[in-house]
This record gives C-alpha cells, structure tokens and sequence, in this order.
C-alpha cells in the first residue's frame, strides 16, 4: 500500500509537468518560410495527399497550407464604383490608403477602439500612405470619408511595434 501511495505522488508531478502544446507545423518535402516585419511568405511542395480532418475545434488539412486570416474589411461596398485597398495590415510604421473611383477627395480617419481620432488627413490622390508610428500597438478603426460626410469604407487596422 505504502509502495502504490509513493508511486502515485512520484508520478503525479512527472504526469502534470509534461503538459501539451499545439502548435502550428507543416511535413513536407520541401518548402521554404521568409518573414519581415510587414510579411510572412511560406511555401511547400510535394504534398501529394489532400485530406481534412476536424476534431474538438481543431482543423487538420493534409495537402495545403492553412494560415490564419484575419478580417479587416469591415463593410461592404455595394455600389462597385469605389474601391479602397489599406495595406499592410498589421502595420508598424506607415499603412497605405489606395482608392479606385470616384469621389476624389476625401478623408481618411483612425480611431482609436475609445472613439477617440488619433488621425484625420484630407487627401486628394488616389494614394494616402498615413504615418502611425508614434501610436501605441492596439486595434483602430479606419474610416474613410466623402468630402460630404459619406462613409465609403471602414477597416480595421492593427498596429504593432
């Protein structure tokens, strides 16, 4: 009895000490991985089996790589006549504003997730590359306005160091 109790509290310790973690991998014949601060770019070749396996949440896909996507469009444009690209997103430094269509002038605005507006620039080009730098790492809300006052996109922007 006093040999099971010692192996019992011996054991306890080992079996809580080897505790699990999932992480993302990739088995493949080849492949390659580069990442900056703005990018991440990963590819693999010879993965011949296509297969996907779902189980307590978890999704395993043989044959391709799946990333996380995050969604940052917030709305969607309907009227087809205006289109706006935000990018890179995450940003660290600077996220670029890239419009096609009309109106022309407009605004571009960042808010904070208080409702505060850390930024507001007018612009007139199809480009904007608005500078964030100095704010603090956190998740904003870009919107972009008409000179008039009518919202043409929201997207949200995440900012890193």
């Amino acid at each position: 009895m006093k040999q099971n109790l010692l192996t019992i509290l011996f054991m306890l310790p080992v079996l809580m000490a080897g505790a699990q973690q999932i992480t993302e991998s990739v088995i493949s014949s080849g492949g390659e991985s580069y990442s900056n601060q703005d990018y991440n770019l990963s590819w693999t070749i010879g993965e011949t089996v296509i297969e996907t396996f779902f189980a307590d949440g978890l999704t395993l896909t043989q044959g391709f790589q799946q990333g996380s996507y995050t969604i940052t469009r917030i709305d969607e444009n309907n009227n087809g006549k205006f289109e706006v690209n935000v990018f890179p997103n995450p940003a660290v430094n600077y996220v670029n504003i890239e419009t096609f269509g009309e109106p022309k002038e407009m605004f571009a605005s960042l808010y904070d997730m208080n409702g505060k507006v850390v930024r507001h620039q007018a612009f007139s080009t199809n480009a904007l590359s608005l500078n964030i730098s100095d704010l603090k790492e956190a998740t904003y809300l870009l919107v972009i306005t008409s000179i008039k006052g009518e919202k043409l996109a929201k997207f949200k922007l995440i900012k890193n160091q």
